[in-house]
Parts: structure tokens; C-alpha cells; sequence
């Protein structure tokens, strides 16, 4: 577990709601992945903080991400240790990540390829502090994917597709007409013998289509969260994918990338009854807590609604068969 004490009397101390967003980031990361290592100043008068998270190919099995200036608050964005590993390695991933990060915060200082710093004002406010973490949330768990440690259904994006592992396959197939359907998905109808054969091409069809439709139908906001940053929202399959039957609307829940993290892991349940978002009760004491029996922020077009029947067989398989 991370010791964020020290830390705690350092880092704006006098914006505690955006230290606060930071310390329960910081240590859900750890208790959800316990991949992340936060390092104190080595002396006092560089009073700066480290965050690092395990990589097998970074230096010394860890990369650095993120540094925290406790002298004049800042946040420093560690592009070139993240440029290092898969797949930040990539410059046109690397530039997308860059450019996500400038809509943020428009006129980022740094220079390109090797650090960004946030200041304040942008540090002042906690929902900002929020949308940012967000988007390094999404780059972390890239990494992991790349690192074979979270499932992934894509392992070459495209440019300019921030956590487009995490989103699914970016195939060309002509899955659109069926993903915009509103007919409630029923995974009983699935063959087996067909789910097999399908399963071999979920690389290469049909996810673009699927993600595109359920940023329709949620307005393009996290369901649970209701973070708009498109960059950071992924298509979440009730049911895993099996070809393009598995690609209504119905069989998706619009995710911000850590939910569907969690979603994936079973540590995010929805009742099918009345759609309510069940926490683990790992997670009940941290930063995920208060989303525990809140109600998901449904499609305005009830046809384009999650399936009671995906989510009710999601319920009986548990998380050992649900990874999107």
C-alpha cells in the first residue's frame, strides 16, 4: 500500500479538496492494480514526489509517470520515461496522448517528448484535477494492457486514439447497423459453435462502430460518473464479444476507462432490476464509494437501455468470463 502521509503535508496543503482527488487516485491505483510505488523527496531541497508504475521493460522495473513539486505545487507529466515502454514508444501515440492532455490544459508548458507542467490555478480546482487524472488513468492502464497484465482486444491502435487498447478492436467490418439496433440482447441465443469461431476475428471487427453507437446513446458522458471526456469514455460489453450479434447497443454500458477497469474485474456490478452500480467492498472506502447504489445515467431512448437478461447472466457467470 502506498504511505501518501508524508506527502499529504506537502503537496498543496492548502487546496486539500484537489489533494484529496489525488491521495484516493493514487491510492485506489494501488489497491485495485498494487502496481504503483510513490516516492518521497530524496532530499529537502528538492521537495518532489514521484509516482512510478511497474514495467517490466522500464528502468529498474518501473516508470515514471507523474511527479508532484511541493514547492510550488505543480504537477510534472513524465513524458519521456512513459515514451521508454509499449505502447507510449510509439511517437504517434505519444503525440495523441500529448495532444489530449493540451485540450486539458490549454498552453501546457513542457517540451515535447519530455515533461509537462500543470500549475495552479488549473491545480486549484478538484474537478479539473479529476479530468486530468482521468486521462493518465487511461494511459496507465495502456501500459498495463501492453504489459499482458489487463485484457485487451486491440494491441495496435490507430494514431491519435488515446486508451484505444482499452476501447476494443478498431476493425472496418459493417457491424454499424448492427450495433445501433435497440432489440434487447439475449446471450442464450448465441451459439456456442458460432461464439468460437467469432472469437478467433474480435480483433478485427466491428468495435468502432459498437463505441461509436454508445456515445450516442449515453450522450457521450460516462453512465456511472458522468465524465465527458471522449478520450477517456470506452464501450464496456455486458456480455463478452462473439461477432457482431454481441454488438447491440443493449449488450454496452458507456464506461470512463478505470470504471470498465473495474467493471472487467468484478469489482463493479450493476443489478439488473434497477440498474443500480454495486461496488466490491474493497473499494467502498476509497474514491469509488460513492458511486455504491447509485443509479447508472441511462440512454434518454429506453430501447437503447442495458439488457436485463445480459446483465442477469453477467450476474450468474461473475468476473471469471466478463473481460471486454
Amino acid at each position: 500500500m502506498v504511505d501518501l502521509d508524508r506527502f499529504s503535508r506537502a503537496w498543496l496543503k492548502d487546496k486539500l479538496k484537489s489533494q484529496e482527488v489525488v491521495m484516493r487516485w493514487i491510492m485506489d491505483q494501488s489497491k485495485v492494480h498494487g502496481d504503483v510505488v510513490l516516492t518521497p523527496p530524496a532530499t529537502d531541497k528538492a521537495p518532489t514526489y514521484h509516482l512510478y508504475v511497474s514495467h517490466d521493460d522500464g528502468r529498474n522495473g518501473q516508470v515514471k509517470v507523474l511527479s508532484f513539486n511541493a514547492r510550488d505545487g505543480q504537477i510534472d507529466l513524465i513524458y519521456y520515461d512513459l515514451g521508454r515502454v509499449a505502447p507510449f514508444n510509439s511517437q504517434e501515440r505519444m503525440d495523441s496522448y500529448q495532444a489530449s492532455l493540451s485540450r486539458l490544459v490549454p498552453g501546457m508548458g513542457g517540451k515535447p517528448g519530455r515533461y509537462g507542467v500543470i500549475k495552479l490555478p488549473f491545480l486549484a480546482n478538484p474537478a479539473n484535477v479529476s479530468e486530468l487524472l482521468d486521462l493518465v488513468g487511461a494511459a496507465l492502464r495502456d501500459v498495463r494492457v501492453a504489459d499482458g497484465r489487463l485484457p485487451s482486444q486491440a494491441r495496435n491502435p490507430p494514431p491519435g486514439a488515446l486508451a484505444a487498447t482499452t476501447v476494443g478492436g478498431f476493425g472496418t467490418g459493417d457491424a454499424e447497423a448492427d450495433a445501433l439496433t435497440g432489440a434487447e440482447f439475449d446471450p442464450d441465443a448465441i451459439d456456442a459453435d458460432e461464439e468460437r469461431r467469432l472469437a478467433s476475428i474480435k480483433d478485427r471487427r466491428g468495435q468502432t462502430a459498437f463505441r461509436k453507437a454508445l456515445l450516442e446513446a449515453y450522450g457521450e458522458r460516462c453512465a456511472i460518473s458522468g465524465c465527458s471526456t471522449v478520450e477517456v469514455l470506452e464501450a464496456a460489453h455486458i456480455y463478452p464479444y462473439r461477432g457482431d450479434d454481441t454488438q447491440a447497443v443493449t449488450n454496452g454500458i458507456l464506461l470512463r476507462s478505470d470504471l470498465h477497469t473495474l467493471f472487467d474485474l468484478g469489482l463493479l456490478n450493476v443489478e439488473p432490476a434497477d440498474y443500480r452500480v454495486v461496488m466490491d467492498a474493497t473499494l467502498k472506502g476509497g474514491e469509488y464509494g460513492q458511486f455504491d447504489g447509485q443509479r447508472l445515467d441511462l440512454p434518454a431512448n429506453e430501447k437503447f437501455r442495458p439488457s436485463a437478461l445480459a446483465l442477469r447472466w453477467r450476474e450468474r457467470q461473475g468476473a471469471s468470463e466478463t473481460g471486454t
